[in-house]
């Protein structure tokens, strides 16, 4: 991932995301293993204090599907009932 050019590269293999799909990935790439709550996705990636949950499931659904055709390194996790995780990052 590089931050300074918004890309994300698997495999040596350029990703396509958008500037949301970027801000997610970053959020969970920068912080492996930590859960983040709906509440703390909507506010971190969208800047309100509560939103729409329904979209953030949106996004992580289109994330899983471009990452998941290219890797199996690295997911996004559910936590049922809680939010998201991304595993297979160093640290695990």
């Amino acid at each position: 991932m590089n931050t300074l050019t918004r890309t994300l590269f698997i495999r040596d293999e350029e990703v396509t995301l958008t500037a949301k799909e970027f801000d997610l990935i970053k959020l969970f790439l920068t912080s492996p293993n930590q859960v983040f709550t709906y509440d703390q996705i909507i506010e971190k990636i969208w800047g309100y204090n509560q939103g729409d949950f329904h979209s953030v499931r949106v996004y992580i659904g289109k994330l899983r599907d471009k990452i998941e055709e290219k890797t199996n390194d690295f997911k996004i996790s559910t936590v049922w009932g809680v939010g998201y995780k991304v595993e297979g990052v160093s640290g695990d």
